[in-house]
């Protein structure tokens, strides 16, 4: 029972320090929060995306070498203006990834994130334009790892639920035919992990935990040719957590298209 705990430990200790699931753990895959760059009352707009994405860092010890996550997902987010200056939007995330923790772990995965905002156009004119938003994100998410490392070969099941509040701002400038949207978001996620094993030599079984509340940082920006509603956007991460820097860098690229309803 001893060793099957350790090994428990062991794969949420990667769990954990991967930025893969997270908007709720470590990583979030979005495209930006804001799905038009304004809005005016009545106004219905929606945006689609396709993303792709690639996660690369040291892994954890005991395992050795390089973390290497690819991944790719689609989803879109819908908004409604009550007014000009108020608004509300809605969003689905669906994402699939697979990759390499170290030369020991492999791992497949995928994730479904619902976030829920409340939009405030703080600034709108012939140059700029500028919202805030503050809303609440759920997600659940699915991970799959198979563990070859000695003393430790066996395959773990992860489903996690995760969510809490969410906000930031976009600030757009607005060049003729295109507008260069720049963004910050904060969240701040907690939530469970319900974790299936089957251990060589071990046995299986099923263990539930608390997953640790945890502080994401994102900066990114959009860039929109406004005539065609394309949309090319890329977003960086950084993750605290008691102050700590996970250490992991973090590529990803959204291909969308805005239209209104």
């Amino acid at each position: 029972m001893k060793r099957v705990l350790c090994f428990a430990s062991l794969v949420l200790l990667i769990f954990i320090s991967i930025p893969v699931f997270a908007q709720q753990n470590n990583f979030m895959i979005s495209p930006p929060p804001i799905p038009w760059f304004e809005f005016k009352e009545g106004q219905k707009d929606l945006r689609v995306t396709a993303t792709g994405m690639y996660i690369t860092g040291d892994s954890t010890p005991p395992l050795t070498g390089d973390v290497k996550v690819w991944g790719a997902g689609a989803g879109g987010i819908y908004r409604y203006a009550f007014k000009d200056i108020l608004a509300f939007d809605v969003g689905l995330m669906l994402v699939g990834a697979t990759g390499d923790v170290g030369n020991e772990v492999d791992m497949s995965m995928w994730l479904a994130s619902l976030p829920l905002d409340l939009e405030i156009l703080l600034v709108n004119n012939d140059q700029i334009s500028l919202i805030g938003f503050i809303g609440f994100g759920f997600s659940r998410n699915y991970i799959g790892i198979d563990s070859n490392l000695p003393g430790y070969e066996g395959t773990v099941d992860i489903t996690t639920t995760m969510k809490g509040p969410q906000g930031g701002l976009q600030i757009s400038f607005k060049l003729q035919d295109f507008t260069i949207s720049p963004f910050v978001m904060i969240t701040r996620q907690s939530g469970n992990v319900d974790m299936d094993y089957d251990i060589e030599g071990q046995g299986s079984g099923s263990i539930s935990v608390t997953a640790p509340t945890i502080t994401s940082r994102y900066f990114g920006f959009d860039i929109v040719y406004v005539p065609l509603g394309l949309s090319l956007s890329s977003l960086m991460q950084q993750v605290s957590e008691s102050g700590d820097n996970a250490g992991y860098k973090t590529y990803v690229v959204n291909i969308g298209y805005c239209t209104q309803l």
